[in-house]
């Protein structure tokens, strides 16, 4: 358990193993953010900013459940993500079904392995049940995510490089074995794995589908009109680069739908949030990015009411 100095007014974190003591500290602080940590042994769930580590039993049964009910429903500000297994389908459908329904569970998040293409067609009932719930699937890297060398002799390599080219690679799996023609309605949200390379990617797809459309067949549209359709990308980490620099990025491929805001708060290389966008950003894109594109990424969220 790790506990920070806080005091009233502080928009600081604190990282708790229990909800009732998370309560009492709201209660005392108001205006805390809360990032929750309560850590067992393996597995992953994520609870909107809540992180629960579980061995595989505690996977089984009402566990899961009674964790949604202790953290989601007293605090209506939270929201869940599932983590499923992709190495047993059936099972992951199960547990779909099973917590899909919560209001409060929004999302399906599985990392950005480089062992299993999301096109593959075993996976389709994962992606339909998802649907059913209205759940968006967020990807995000991990510790099987891995660059054409796999892991690369420093780490500067791995950060550089890893996460943003698995993210292609899923992206285009997604497209070109037909998953976003099948499922119109799935969302997608591609976390910290950068966004500058969107219009290289775009271009990149559309030039290969012109050439290569008959190989496949089921693939409706152009790579990049799915790509806007379907995908959103968060904009942590946020490269360097100026509020006309961005805007033009955005209009050069038509992404003003597509970025959402986040800050990787509170990890080592988080963007600070005064400077997580850059100045001067007009203010219809800048509303999109803060929030209105998270609106239309997350189908079970609601803008907040006046």
């Amino acid at each position: 358990q790790l506990c920070f100095d806080l005091r009233p007014g502080d928009t600081n974190i604190i990282v708790v193993s229990d909800p009732g003591e998370y309560q009492g500290i709201r209660d005392h602080l108001p205006g805390l953010l809360g990032i929750l940590r309560f850590e067992v042994r393996q597995g992953l769930v994520l609870v909107g900013q809540v992180s629960i580590h579980l061995d595989a039993a505690a996977l089984q049964g009402g566990d899961v459940w009674a964790l949604v009910e202790r953290w989601l429903e007293p605090e209506p500000r939270l929201r869940g993500s599932l983590i499923v297994s992709l190495d047993n389908p059936r099972h992951a459908v199960g547990e779909i079904e099973r917590l899909g329904n919560h209001p409060q569970v929004v999302q399906v998040c599985l990392p950005t392995s480089v062992d299993i293409q999301f096109g593959e067609p075993r996976l389709r009932p994962i992606w339909e049940a998802m649907v059913h719930h209205r759940l968006t699937l967020g990807i995000h890297h991990g510790y099987g995510t891995r660059t054409i060398f796999g892991y690369p002799r420093q780490h500067i390599e791995w950060k550089a490089l890893a996460p943003s080219h698995a993210m292609m690679a899923q992206l285009a799996s997604l497209v070109f074995n037909g998953v976003f023609d099948a499922f119109p309605d799935l969302k997608v949200v591609a976390m910290e794995a950068g966004f500058s390379w969107l219009p290289y990617f775009m271009s990149r797809l559309d030039q290969q589908y012109v050439s290569f459309r008959d190989q496949v067949p089921w693939v409706k549209r152009r790579p990049s009109d799915h790509l806007r359709a379907h995908v959103a990308l968060t904009t942590q980490p946020m490269e360097p680069m100026t509020a006309r620099q961005l805007t033009a990025l955005v209009e050069d491929c038509g992404a003003a739908g597509m970025l959402v805001f986040s800050s990787d708060y509170p990890h080592y290389d988080a963007d600070v949030v005064d400077e997580a966008l850059p100045h001067g950003i007009a203010g219809d894109l800048r509303a999109r990015i803060m929030g209105r594109n998270a609106l239309r990424a997350y189908p079970k969220l609601e803008a907040p009411r006046d």
